[in-house]
């Protein structure tokens, strides 16, 4: 404890004369500024940050992110409309040094009966007929639902696709009576034609891109007015 003491007088007596020994320098680190010069605010201000420039860019790329969007030029334009089944993807990748453009398309491939029977479909529904046959759980069942399609004849042929596209696939692949399908449509005809209220409207036909059925209802509204 005593030689703690005896140290920690000795240091202070130290500070205390490095301190006051020099007297005559203004501050304890010696230094006068008027050997400095005026420093003022606005000398500092003007002094300017360092400037970050962009890294190089590789192939000369101009890349979105670095610059600004008005000196593009367009290097090419693609357009795709696909389906995309549950569980897959549409994969795109651009090519800087060539220049061009990549898909992997996630399509399956179907029969060449199948993919007829798809072209015959009403196209609003040709996306969903392929992903139906594409879901069958054995390849010739979807074949053979494909020729019954195929040899349906007007007006029925987008009723029937209707429910091969959204009747369930495991059902279809299992044993059924495929024509089922084709009186199901006609059975709808014949109801048509014994009820006063209601008429089955086809626009187009199997040889157009796009048609579609409908129906008109006849109903008596509270004044009497048929409408």
């Amino acid at each position: 404890m005593i030689y703690r003491n005896l140290i920690f007088s000795i240091i202070f007596v130290s500070l205390i004369y490095s301190l006051t020994s020099r007297a005559d320098d203004i501050g304890i680190t010696g230094f006068d500024p008027a050997e400095i010069g005026d420093v003022t605010a606005t000398s500092l201000a003007t002094t300017e940050p360092p400037q970050l420039q962009p890294e190089p860019l590789p192939f000369d790329y101009k890349s979105p992110w670095l610059r600004s969007t008005d000196d593009w030029d367009l290097i090419i334009s693609e357009s795709v409309s696909i389906a995309i089944p549950e569980s897959e993807h549409l994969g795109i990748s651009f090519d800087p040094a060539t220049e061009e453009l990549n898909f992997y398309d996630p399509t399956f491939e179907l029969t060449a009966v199948q993919q007829e029977a798809v072209e015959r479909a009403p196209a609003w529904l040709r996306n969903d007929l392929h992903d139906s046959f594409r879901r069958f759980d054995y390849s010739m069942a979807a074949d053979w639902a494909a020729e019954t399609l195929l040899n349906t004849p007007d007006p029925y042929v987008d009723e029937v696709a209707f429910q091969l596209a959204h009747i369930s696939p495991g059902l279809l692949s299992t044993v059924i009576y495929f024509e089922l399908l084709l009186e199901n449509a006609e059975w709808i005809y014949a109801a048509d034609s014994a009820l006063s209220y209601v008429e089955i409207v086809d626009y187009g036909d199997s040889n157009d891109d796009d048609y579609w059925t409908t129906a008109v209802y006849r109903i008596i509204e509270e004044s009497g007015d048929t409408v």
